[in-house]
């Protein structure tokens, strides 16, 4: 008998390497597939966030175990595949800011199988910061899960404390100097992350790890828009996403994560 955790993420090795090969011709690169608990989001990919003692980086997809129990496994599979667009975006497209799904993002959904919507239904807007997606009838996609489930893909474990409010969209999160995103990403598009209003400085938070953390994090290329006429920044973690408010300037570094806040312009 397999032991517990190689069993529980094996399946969606297994998962990724058939949907690699009947929607992406076995293009997409390996990645650390991880299960973390991120408020509201179904999924997300983190680019070249791994790297081992050669230098050599991967991705990490996560997905959020907590929607395992309440939601069918064909959701579960298509937020997979929506990451693996992201994957496929960041190694052989062209992303552009950080977490919007543009055009591209969008016409290589539909071709293998799941329509981008802004309202998760037919008539949604195709491109934008927060997206969903449905399944296309007749598609790629839905011919392929039919396929692995008929061959007896199943969950194993399922999360006992589990949710039941389906997220709205998935961000796409890129920690490499091409661009960073939040792709954030879970399968389903969805970038509804938690604000905190702060009302204190944290610069003598940060002062004690910066020196330690910030130069070795990859850098961010972040879309600049006008500077807006208030008090208040805000700014939002490189990798999950959360999101604060403080004075223009600061250097915040997220508790959860240790990565640095971007002021968002």
């Amino acid at each position: 008998m397999a032991e517990i955790s190689e069993e529980t993420y094996k399946i969606f090795e297994v998962a990724y390497a058939f949907f690699n090969a009947r929607l992406f011709e076995n293009a997409l690169p390996k990645c650390l597939i991880t299960f973390q608990r991120q408020s509201r989001l179904m999924g997300y990919v983190s680019f070249n966030r791994w790297k081992n003692k050669r230098n050599e980086s991967i991705d990490e997809l996560a997905i959020n175990p907590e929607y395992f129990a309440n939601f069918p496994l064909t959701d579960i599979l298509q937020t997979l595949c929506h990451e693996m667009v992201h994957i496929w975006q960041a190694h052989f497209g062209s992303p552009t800011r950080n977490g919007y799904h543009n055009q591209e993002w969008s016409q290589k959904m539909i071709a293998i199988g799941l329509m981008p919507s802004s309202t998760g239904k037919p008539g949604g807007n195709t491109v934008g910061q927060r997206m969903m997606d449905y399944v296309i009838e007749g598609g790629p996609f839905e011919s392929a899960v039919e396929d692995i489930i008929q061959q007896g893909f199943e969950l194993i474990w399922f999360d006992t404390i589990s949710i039941s409010p389906k997220p709205s969209a998935t961000l796409s999160s890129k920690n490499v100097p091409m661009s960073a995103s939040t792709s954030e990403t879970l399968s389903v598009s969805s970038s509804l992350v938690k604000e905190i209003d702060l009302g204190v400085d944290m610069d003598a938070f940060t002062a004690a790890i910066e020196a330690s953390l910030l130069d070795n994090f990859p850098s961010e290329n972040v879309t600049s828009r006008p500077q807006k006429p208030s008090s208040k920044t805000k700014y939002y973690c490189s990798s999950c996403f959360s999101q604060v408010w403080g004075k223009p300037g600061l250097k915040i570094v997220c508790g959860t994560c240790i990565k640095p806040f971007i002021q968002d312009n």
